[in-house]
């Protein structure tokens, strides 16, 4: 047989075997790959990943509009980055007391996915069931990177219940110039040097108006500090169960003293800043964002106590994952993404709120940052010490009532009119 008879049979074959191609390629997916978090991606045309199943979160803050705003941002650039996993964002109005509301919500099982806590918030949700643990979710370099100081609190029979996002402790801070005219170059060691102190510089005298100490009306962290300060027993305070004795001797010592005590608020920092400036006000106890907005000559004028960083962990915030969150990975890569170091560095430079990332600051505890008002130098080794246990409260849902019961009895002792011995009355009679 000639071998152009061939041909036909040779085309004929080779147009069904493409036929058979075709069709078998369209009945399957080419181009189907899978992501670390198991969700199935499609690469259409152009390369860009596409998610088959997009996944969506809920996120609930507390913020300021200006830091809502600027989180608004980060989170747009996590969904481009991820965009299989769609963000949704409520702000609450009522920053750092959204416990009431999120409480009701875990309680009837549709809590957001994420929320962000006041530390204090943490332990009591997460003993009533309502979180979730993050340790297990969270990498290993993340876990490694956090102030072991900021992890204590936050933690519970074994577990990790929240990430710590942003920390504005309080410190206590020494007047310069008063200190010297005491004959002192550090601060008081106990309650006896101080009111030696008090005697010399003539506080107890009304007429020089001088005066030892200013309590913002209703902060409870404030006398949280001031009493650990001059109690050498450590008396535990932090639980909230009584007034003892000795402290209560110690407020009452200040009542009896004319103008040792003024009441104003931190915000007015301009009246603040004046008071040191001129030699008037010996002791603040204050968040370090809010001192390093006093002025300058008043904070060349300010010692700060380096062997009083107490309780840093109570002004400052984690995120949490609810425990009837359906996308735990997910919740747990938006955290981690939120609280990186980049971000964090940013919430420096906009809000001075300090960072919570050990990669942040070098082996002194200074930060690796530049253009920014500098924390002292040994913060950072500070927080990144385990804290002692009478600065722990106990794990008790029942702590934030009793908070609100402490902090409502001191707003009314804090008034315009210091009345402390209302406040001793109080906490004593109970």
């Amino acid at each position: 047989m000639s071998p152009r008879k061939y041909v036909p049979l040779l085309v004929g074959a080779l147009l069904i075997t493409a036929l058979m191609l075709i069709f078998f390629s369209r009945s399957m997916n080419w181009n189907q790959t899978d992501n670390s978090n198991g969700i199935t991606l499609v690469e259409p045309a152009g390369g860009q990943q596409i998610s088959e199943v997009v996944k969506h979160i809920y996120v609930n803050v507390s913020l300021p509009s200006v830091e809502y705003r600027r989180v608004l941002h980060q989170n747009n650039e996590f969904m481009t980055k991820y965009p299989q996993i769609r963000v949704h964002m409520t702000n609450d109005n009522k920053i750092g007391n959204n416990y009431t509301a999120l409480s009701k919500q875990s309680a009837n099982g549709n809590a957001p996915d994420v929320m962000l806590l006041n530390n204090s918030q943490v332990i009591p949700l997460a003993v009533q069931g309502y979180l979730n643990p993050v340790d297990s979710l969270m990498s290993g370099d993340v876990y490694s990177d956090q102030l072991a100081g900021l992890l204590e609190p936050i933690k519970w029979n074994g577990y990790l219940w929240g990430t710590p996002n942003d920390i504005n402790p309080y410190i206590i801070a020494w007047n310069k110039n008063m200190l010297t005219e005491a004959g002192l170059t550090s601060a008081p060691k106990d309650w006896t040097m101080l009111q030696q102190v008090v005697g010399k510089l003539g506080i107890s005298d009304a007429q020089r108006n001088r005066h030892l100490i200013n309590f913002s009306p209703g902060d409870m962290t404030q006398l949280l500090l001031m009493v650990t300060k001059f109690n050498v027993d450590r008396s535990n305070l932090i639980n909230l169960v009584e007034l003892k004795p000795k402290q209560a001797s110690q407020l009452s010592w200040l009542q009896s003293m004319p103008g040792a005590v003024v009441t104003i608020p931190l915000d007015k920092k301009n009246e603040l800043s004046e008071l040191i400036v001129n030699n008037q006000l010996l002791m603040l106890i204050m968040p370090w964002e809010k001192l390093s907005l006093l002025s300058e000559s008043a904070q060349e004028n300010v010692l700060v106590d380096q062997d009083a960083l107490y309780y840093p962990w109570l002004n400052g915030s984690s995120y949490v994952i609810s425990s009837s969150s359906k996308f735990e990975d997910e919740a747990m890569l938006w955290i981690q993404e939120m609280t990186n170091t980049s971000h964090s560095l940013e919430q420096f430079e906009a809000s001075n709120q300090l960072p919570v990332r050990t990669s942040v600051y070098d082996r002194e505890g200074k930060m690796l940052a530049y253009g920014a008002r500098m924390p002292p130098s040994w913060w950072g080794q500070s927080m990144n010490a385990k804290l002692p246990q009478e600065e722990l409260f106990i794990a008790d849902p029942k702590w934030l009532s009793r908070w609100s019961t402490w902090e409502e009895a001191w707003e009314r002792a804090t008034g315009d009119i210091p009345r402390l011995d209302t406040f001793i009355e109080e906490m004593t009679s109970r």
